[in-house]
Order: C-alpha cells, then structure tokens, then sequence
C-alpha cells in the first residue's frame, strides 16, 4: 500500500494550524502544522538523508512538489528512515 499524505481537519478548524499525518501499511507519522511548501521541503531532506533521493533534487515550491510526493507514496517509513517498498 503506498504512502498517502493528509491533513485531518476537523470541521471549522483553520486547516494551516493543523498537523499533516503520513499513513502506510507501515502505520501513522505526525508532522506538525508547517505549510505545505514546508512539509515537502522536510520530506525532501528525510528522502535525500535515506538514499531514496537523488541529493541534487530540485526544492519543492507550490507548484512543483510532484517529485517529492510521488516518491513518498512509493516508500516506507522503516526503523526511523524512508525506504523504497
């Protein structure tokens, strides 16, 4: 099962002050509430530290964070890195 990304927002809440959760068969990960920009800039650096990423990668922006997400969704978060599924 791939990785998906999410931002639970509860009725009537500001969805900017909410935390993002990353949920796989691997089981659930919490980000605190940072932009969306900023949680792919975080993901970005945790993919490149695994390997998983090639170092010279472009930094996400609004709109181009495909690259980042699209590799999320084909990997796992094993023993406190991202690994390839």
């Amino acid at each position: 099962m791939a990785t998906r990304i999410l931002r639970p927002t509860p009725k009537g809440a500001d969805p900017n002050l909410q935390p993002w959760l990353l949920r796989g068969a691997w089981g659930d990960r919490e980000y605190p509430a940072m932009s969306r920009v900023d949680l792919y800039g975080v993901l970005r650096e945790e993919l490149i530290a695994a390997g998983v990423m090639a170092p010279h990668a472009p930094q996400p922006s609004n709109e181009h964070h495909d690259h980042v997400s699209m590799l999320v969704a084909e990997c796992s978060w094993k023993d406190g890195r991202w690994v390839r599924e």
